[in-house]
């Protein structure tokens, strides 16, 4: 196990086949929606962007919704840790300029408005929900839940 949520535990999995590695969000089936399933939508239409993970495939197994995606490397949580919980100011200031680089592109795509190993990615879209209508080009109703 990689991690769990609210939603559901994160599983580190390897193909069978050809011995990739990924990593795998199960979901239990509750009423028919799916929080994996915008979440692979939403990283479909990211898809390419700086600090993007990529989504390889999502589907149904079982009673469970099932999300797979890259198997990434050490969460920046970890690698703070290694350090002894202190970042360097040019470690600071590479995490900064990742970050704006995928909001920059997050908000390119979603709101119409780029070696691995040192890219921060943003990975968690569970729970991201629109808020501007394109066909009204207006900020949607707020609501509760």
């Amino acid at each position: 196990m990689l991690g769990s949520g609210s939603y559901g535990v994160v599983y580190h999995a390897q193909n069978i086949i050809n011995d990739d590695e990924f990593a795998v969000k199960l979901e239990p089936l509750i009423d028919n929606s799916s929080s994996l399933e915008h979440e692979y939508n939403t990283l479909k239409q990211l898809e390419g962007g700086a600090g993007i993970t990529h989504a390889v495939w999502f589907g149904r197994e079982a009673a469970y919704d099932a999300l797979v995606l890259d198997l990434l490397g050490s969460s920046l949580h970890d690698i703070f840790l290694v350090h002894n919980q202190k970042f360097n100011l040019c470690t600071i200031l590479n995490i900064r300029d990742q970050l704006l680089s995928s909001l920059e592109h997050i908000h390119s795509q979603l709101l119409g408005r780029g070696a691995l190993e040192n890219t921060v990615f943003i990975v968690d879209f569970g729970i991201a929900k629109e808020y501007w209508s394109s066909t009204t080009q207006a900020h949607m109703p707020f609501c509760q839940g």
